[in-house]
């Protein structure tokens, strides 16, 4: 199948367009990369061609769990009447952002592993152990 825009598809007033946001927090339209500070003067000129021209604002679950550029102006930039943001799951846990959740983070992975030797088991021993359990 061959999908192909109609012609003088690049004017029509309706449209739908995805910004995309990665675990950094950088946006990208069309695979061109689109600053905080140029996303209303993009969203402008989108709306200038595309007056019923919709966008689709898809963040990385990491840039919403680090809190970095994921909620693009409100009301929606440039003139844009649909505006929808759609948020993916964040893969982990989110990283510190101050340095107090720095030092808890911290304290609970050197608590985790204060005891390491009790999680490091020679597999020989482990084989052993396995074998001799009884089912």
């Amino acid at each position: 199948m061959t999908i192909a825009a109609l012609p003088n598809s690049e004017k029509a007033p309706d449209a739908r367009v995805m910004l995309e946001i990665d675990k950094l927090g950088r946006m990208r339209v069309d695979e061109q990369p689109v600053t905080v500070e140029g996303l209303e003067a993009w969203a402008t000129k989108y709306i200038s061609q595309h007056e019923r021209g919709m966008v689709v604002a898809r963040a990385a679950g990491e840039a919403l769990g680090q809190r970095r550029g994921t909620r693009p102006a409100e009301p929606a930039p440039g003139g844009v009447r649909e505006f929808q943001v759609q948020r993916l799951p964040l893969e982990g846990e989110p990283l510190p952002r101050t340095p107090e959740e720095a030092r808890s983070a911290l304290a609970k992975w050197a608590e985790k592993f204060a005891n390491y030797k009790d999680l490091i088991e020679d597999p020989g021993e482990q084989a052993v152990r396995r074998a001799t359990r009884p089912n």
